[in-house]
């Protein structure tokens, strides 16, 4: 089932149940004519097979969980290892492809749920999760929240991928970025943080000033995890203006990384309106725990329980450049 909300200042969105995700984000234009900034399917049916994860809600822990396991306690936790020896997005039978409850709707915002059961996808302790789209003058928010029934993983992002020049105008190398970050996660050849963090001054890595996307794009594209500094809280974290529409996303959250990914493994995927999408013609940009935090005992916890809720936030802030 798909939801379109709206605001006053000329924004819209379309979010599906099927893993609560969001099929397009229109935002006026350099001449107020309506451009849609997110990559999606034409047909709702494709987002049950979406190995893009285009605009999904993905959990319970996204990215990469190392040789596919875990401990908590004093008992290992084993789940499906698909890619490589490793787990990502939680292995198969994805949040991001499973149907979604509407909770509740109105012309501005819309709440899906998820229940899943204890040993969903080799995870201890039922989770319920919510996830809820809303959009507020020039801004969308988006929201995901958790209750446990026993200390589990949770690590929850929004999967959108963005194109401010509209999802269908090609690549989006030339997209000026910049992101509030000192350092980033050192990450090995299958992309698992080796757990090192770096610093990004004067390396490829270095957005803490605009620039061109493509100005220093490694020859495998970004997939890294950068580290913020907002202690929890719902601060800025980045910028992204699109070279040819003019259009600008401020991106705020209150999560202590922010993975940047190039759109490298979408190869000849046919999306709205018959576009059909390539590597680097969008760029995501997804707020989160750290990767494999898990095995990482100084980094934030990926751990929540009864008695310590999950909540994640995120806003995007439109505007002309």
């Amino acid at each position: 089932m798909l939801h379109v909300i709206s605001s006053a200042e000329g924004l819209s969105a379309t979010i599906s149940t099927i893993g609560a995700s969001l099929v397009s984000l229109v935002v006026p234009g350099q001449d107020g004519t309506p451009v849609d900034v997110v990559l999606g399917f034409e047909h709702e049916d494709d987002y049950r097979d979406n190995p893009c994860f285009f605009g999904a809600t993905v959990g319970r822990c996204v990215n990469r969980i190392a040789g596919a396991r875990f401990s908590l306690g004093d008992k290992e936790y084993r789940l499906t290892a698909n890619d490589g020896a490793n787990c990502n997005h939680s292995g198969r039978d994805f949040w991001a492809m499973r149907p979604w409850e509407v909770a509740e709707a109105d012309d501005a915002h819309v709440a899906l749920a998820l229940h899943s059961p204890s040993g969903d996808q080799g995870f201890p302790g039922t989770v319920d999760a919510t996830a809820t789209y809303r959009l507020a003058g020039n801004a969308l928010e988006v929201t995901y929240a958790a209750t446990t029934s026993e200390p589990t993983i949770v690590n929850m992002t929004n999967h959108a991928y963005y194109n401010l020049n509209g999802h269908d105008s090609g690549l989006a190398m030339a997209h000026e970025l910049s992101i509030d970050a000192n350092s980033r996660l050192v990450s090995d050849e299958t992309v698992l943080p080796t757990g090192d963090v770096a610093v990004v001054a004067n390396t490829a890595w270095d957005f803490r000033q605009p620039r061109r996307i493509d100005a220093a794009l490694p020859s495998s594209g970004f997939d890294t995890c950068f580290v913020l500094a907002n202690d929890g809280r719902l601060e800025h974290a980045a910028r992204l203006v699109g070279n040819a529409s003019g259009i600008a996303m401020d991106l705020y959250t209150d999560q202590p990384g922010m993975q940047l990914y190039t759109a490298n493994f979408a190869s000849d995927e046919r999306g709205k309106g018959g576009a059909i999408y390539s590597p680097r013609e969008a760029v995501c940009l997804e707020p989160g725990i750290f990767p494999d935090a898990i095995h990482h005992p100084e980094w934030p916890s990926p751990v929540f329980s009864p008695e310590r809720p999950y909540l994640w936030r995120m806003r995007l802030e439109f505007s002309l450049s």
